[in-house]
């Protein structure tokens, strides 16, 4: 794994720019199916600081110079979206060896995998995944050829015509860059000024954030577990300062999490996203032997031949699925009458109110999620919505039969999205002559099917343990909450 000589000069680019790179410790270099990461150098222990960029050397909307060349008018046309931030990277692309990003630009990936570059008949692949309505390539059109290309049109010295950097393909290009790589930091730290328009006059409220990019933090790749390297904000609060090496107040260091062998690769995960997820943002999927704990959830025939996967694979179950559940069970009249739709939408609102989501996340885990019963029991019971609006509480978290029969009702419709079964897509990942893109499909199906599964055995199970065998409240004294019932005298 000798390293590159493009990332030598990235590594020098960062120093020019007042960066500090712990070259005894930190180096990049190819890996086999990830592209370029950042391996150990030595044996590292935690703690120890790997990089430090400093605020001034971030690729932000606020860094560039770009803004200076465009009305205040043009500028604040583009939103606080990602609308700024492409046009910067798009301006400083062309710009070549004049920009500050020279090195850290030619570095990033050319290309992606991704489903927002797949033809319309690989989409099909993905129906009924969570990555169906997030790709969201007509929205990002939209947003180029309403914000961008009227600003590009109009400034033809600063974006030269013809300039390929300057191209929907050029957009797309690094909308994708900034969907993988990109961090999420307070909008004072990007460069934005902060004047009295901008800053909220409530002490409570917490400042903006923006997408930026971060020179050398992004080429550490993410895997499922792996991670053992943070980025932390030298910003003066003791949690997050680092203090080694004469760290600047006005910079993010990247520093080991935990001990990392000579030679090992080095991380930077934050969570542990789904198969959905990693294709929808990295165009590739995880397909790691499942652990025991995953495997014992599941049923041999969804394991078949093919005991890998992902273990972090989510679906997520909408709202509206389950208020289309909760109208069902209620009678068909209601679920054709806009009364009973006007009565969900009343207690939505007080649920989003109190700062619950509408969408609620199932995995490989024997317990239901949190939030998706007491929303269930919400929409499904007057007495219950009745002492949430009046003590302002949420319902408690018992599956009763009803309940249980709403949510199988829900699962059932999710997996109704699909258009095959889980068999189908275990053998398309078997046979091994589909396409990258088919097989890659066809494991985000897999895992998320076989999640559903999961959830509808844990539907039945917390049925069975929060009340008597096939669902009977547990006394006749007590309500739809499981509340005693005071007798009338």
């Amino acid at each position: 794994m000798d390293p590159v000589p493009q990332h030598d000069d990235l590594i020098a680019e960062v120093e020019a720019h007042g960066g500090w790179v712990n070259r005894d410790a930190f180096g990049l270099s190819q890996f086999p199916g990830m592209g370029f990461g950042a391996v150990a150098k030595a044996d590292l222990p935690a703690q120890t600081s790997l990089f430090r960029i400093p605020l001034t050397h971030l690729l932000t909307p606020f860094t560039s110079h770009l803004r200076r060349h465009l009305s205040e008018t043009e500028w604040e046309s583009l939103g606080d979206g990602w609308a700024r931030l492409i046009l910067v990277m798009m301006w400083e692309t062309e710009r070549g060896s004049e920009s500050q990003w020279y090195r850290y630009l030619a570095a990033m990936p050319r290309t992606f995998d991704t489903p927002m570059f797949w033809a319309a008949e690989e989409l099909e692949e993905l129906r009924g995944t969570d990555i169906q309505d997030r790709v969201g390539k007509t929205e990002a059109e939209t947003t180029y050829h309403s914000l961008l290309a009227p600003i590009i049109m109009a400034h033809p010295d600063l974006f030269p015509p013809g300039a390929g950097n300057f191209s929907l393909a050029s957009y797309h290009l690094q909308g994708s860059r900034i969907l993988s790589r990109s961090f999420t930091i307070p909008a004072s730290r990007a460069g934005q000024s902060q004047d009295a328009s901008s800053v909220s006059s409530k002490d409570d409220e917490e400042e903006d954030e923006v997408a930026v990019m971060v020179p050398m933090a992004d080429m550490l790749n993410a895997a499922y577990e792996m991670d053992n390297a943070r980025l932390y904000a030298n910003d003066g609060d003791e949690e997050n300062e680092i203090t080694d090496h004469g760290a600047d107040p006005d910079s993010y260091t990247m520093t080991t999490s935990r001990s990392i062998s000579k030679g090992d690769q080095i991380y930077n995960t934050y969570a542990s996203p789904p198969n959905s997820e990693l294709l929808r943002k990295y165009g590739h999927v995880d397909a790691i032997p499942l652990d025991d704990a995953t495997l014992a959830l599941l049923e041999a025939e969804e394991v078949g031949e093919w005991p890998f996967g992902n273990p972090g694979d989510q679906v997520e179950i909408q709202g509206d699925e389950v208020v289309r559940a909760v109208l069902s069970h209620r009678g068909s009249s209601a679920a054709a009458d806009s009364a009973g739709e006007e009565l969900m939408t009343e207690r939505i609102d007080w649920w989003l109110e109190e700062g619950q989501d509408d969408a609620f996340a199932l995995s490989f885990s024997e317990e239901v999620d949190e939030g998706l019963v007491p929303f269930t029991r919400l929409l499904l019971y007057d007495d219950e919505w009745l002492r949430a609006a009046r003590k302002g509480k949420l319902p408690r978290n018992i599956v009763d039969q009803t309940v249980a029969e709403v949510l199988h009702a829900a699962i059932v419709s999710r997996q109704s999205k699909y258009c095959n079964d889980l068999q189908h897509d275990l053998d398309i990942i078997k046979a091994g002559s589909a396409s990258q893109r088919r097989r890659n499909a066809a494991v985000v199906r897999a895992g998320e099917k076989r999640v559903l599964k999961v959830a509808m055995r844990a539907v039945r199970r917390k049925a069975v343990a929060d009340g008597v065998p096939g669902g009977k409240r547990k006394s006749e004294n007590l309500d739809s909450a499981g509340e005693k019932i005071q007798r009338t005298k």
